[in-house]
């Protein structure tokens, strides 16, 4: 879904998408969206409060769009091939 957010803004001739994830809590969605290409720009200490009260970090996240992005999405494309290799290389085109 993050990588169809980023082809809309995209085509809208955006800059970039900021994605603001609480760190400690959404851990796997810090992985993810850095493994498309994501960069970390910024944190707000104790910017989240969860419902016992206690304090948490927000980590801003931005993917720049324009050739930055299309080079992410060539490098994710070529990893999809390489795991479709690793698991049916009769599959794979030469």
């Amino acid at each position: 879904m993050m990588r169809e957010l980023c082809d809309v803004a995209a085509d809208a001739e955006l800059d970039a998408v900021l994605l603001e994830v609480v760190e400690d809590c959404e851990s796997e969605a810090v992985e993810a969206t850095e493994a498309m290409g994501f960069v970390r720009v910024g944190r707000i200490e104790g910017g989240a409060r969860d419902q016992q009260g206690h304090l948490h970090d927000i980590v801003l996240l931005a993917m720049p769009l324009g050739k930055y992005y299309e080079w992410s999405k060539y490098q994710a494309e070529k990893l999809a091939i390489g795991r479709t290799a690793a698991i049916r290389p009769e599959k794979v085109p030469i």
